[in-house]
């Protein structure tokens, strides 16, 4: 059972909820929880790498949602983004 802040080398060596993430300028990792509902974060985080640099991507069920996207001389720009319930389709639904 990993506890919260516990050295890691991959996200496997932590629990579920949590990812290994990389402290920048310590060159140190430890298992941190991944971001929760409403919370900031970083579109297009790769989920499939073993070792994260800046922050946890989302939780399950969780898509990072900017409020704004922008291209701008090539590069895109994400502003205010955050972790969002990922939409689910209810057309198979009945109208009420």
């Amino acid at each position: 059972v990993a506890v919260e802040d516990a050295g890691c080398e991959t996200n496997a060596d932590c629990d579920e909820g949590e990812c290994c993430l990389q402290i920048q300028y310590f060159r140190v990792s430890v298992c941190k929880k991944l971001r929760e509902k409403d919370d900031w974060c970083m579109p297009e985080i790769d989920l499939n790498i073993q070792q994260h640099k800046f922050m946890c991507p989302c939780a399950k069920g969780l898509s990072c949602v900017p409020e704004v996207k922008e291209e701008k001389n090539g590069v895109t720009i994400y502003k205010n983004s955050k972790c969002l319930e990922d939409s689910t389709d209810t057309s198979d639904e009945p109208s009420l």
